[in-house]
């Protein structure tokens, strides 16, 4: 069976979509780097030692190797036909190509590339006059391939009274309580060390899947939150410098996919001085199925998310209450 019929490509450059199976002027040949990268061990040698001492490994960018057959009608639209590949693969400065590929069980994962090596479109490779074999490496600045859609997981809480404010994505809250009896109108709520949960099951399950860096929002009113992977034992206490106070309309961000891991306000202002030293910013990540932990146990995939925290509600009928948002893409080691 031809990979083309096999396998169906997108190409997206510049917000113009491409295929490359046979719709229109291209026929994909092969497709070479879907499965996984090269993998380079890290590895530390002492003197007067045998061996080494394996500390983990670092996986390079990915790197995609196209092979397809471009057409045209005539021999003039054979060099219109040129004038679109230059198109497709033109380098551009932070806005890369999206390869998207439809697989036959029905997975459908994609990945940012941009061009590197040679794409001199050689006319040797040209053939009666209207065809030419087409060979092109793009490179990944990542090594995973991630799913299709992003996802967005909520983690909200309500109080234990009934009030329905806000959606309760499998959650579990306890904790609520009047803040002072004595209030003339007993408005005030008070998050005394609440607990709000949600399990997240990324990549399906699949074994294949890779560790996930999330972008977390945690949204307030509240006060020196905390958000626990209960999974991998990993936190983000925004507890120094006397706690971190989030004012309803605000929220704390962490992109952990951004290798710097900035941690923003709603109006880009720095709050990491407000973590505790105990974080693990650089490690707070979601397990894929079968991932070793901490424990000696491994993951099935499912990773169990708490937000802790402090908050007063001045008038809970107004429907603040804080919530936490993560976002993510699933990922794949390779398919």
């Amino acid at each position: 069976m031809a990979v083309g019929r096999e396998i169906r490509v997108k190409l997206t450059s510049a917000e113009q979509d491409y295929y490359l199976n046979g719709v229109g002027r291209y026929t994909l040949s092969s497709i070479g780097g879907l499965g996984l990268v090269e993998t380079t061990r890290i590895q530390q040698q002492l003197p007067m030692t045998q061996g080494h001492l394996d500390l983990g490994y670092r996986l390079p960018g990915r790197t995609i190797l196209l092979r397809f057959v471009g057409q045209g009608c005539t021999n003039e639209d054979y060099w219109d036909m040129r004038e679109e590949l230059v198109e497709m693969f033109q380098p551009r400065f932070a806005d890369p190509i999206t390869l998207t590929f439809t697989l036959p069980n029905h997975k459908q994962v994609a990945t940012d590339v941009n061009l590197i090596g040679d794409f001199g479109l050689d006319l040797n490779a040209r053939f009666d006059g209207r065809t030419h074999n087409v060979v092109v490496a793009v490179q990944s600045d990542k090594p995973f391939l991630r799913d299709i859609t992003q996802k967005t997981v909520t983690i909200s809480s309500i109080p234990d009274d009934g009030w329905q404010i806000a959606p309760l994505w499998n959650s579990l809250i306890t904790g609520w309580r009047i803040s002072d009896p004595g209030d003339a109108d007993n408005t005030g709520w008070h998050l005394d060390d609440a607990l709000f949960t949600a399990t997240i099951l990324v990549s399906g399950g699949s074994r294949s899947g890779a560790p996930i860096y999330p972008v977390i929002r945690i949204y307030g009113p509240c006060l020196s939150p905390i958000i626990i992977n209960q999974t991998t034992d990993e936190r983000l206490a925004f507890t120094a410098s006397g706690g971190l106070a989030l004012e309803a309309g605000n929220y704390v961000e962490m992109d952990l996919e951004n290798l710097s891991k900035p941690v923003r306000d709603i109006n880009g202002r720095n709050l990491s001085g407000y973590l505790a030293v105990d974080s693990d910013l650089a490690f707070w990540h979601l397990a894929p199925n079968g991932e070793l932990l901490h424990d000696g146990t491994r993951s099935n995939g499912n990773n169990i998310i708490a937000v802790t925290g402090d908050s007063f509600f001045p008038h809970p009928t107004e429907g603040v209450f804080p919530y936490a948002e993560l976002i993510y893409y699933d990922l794949y080691m390779g398919v």
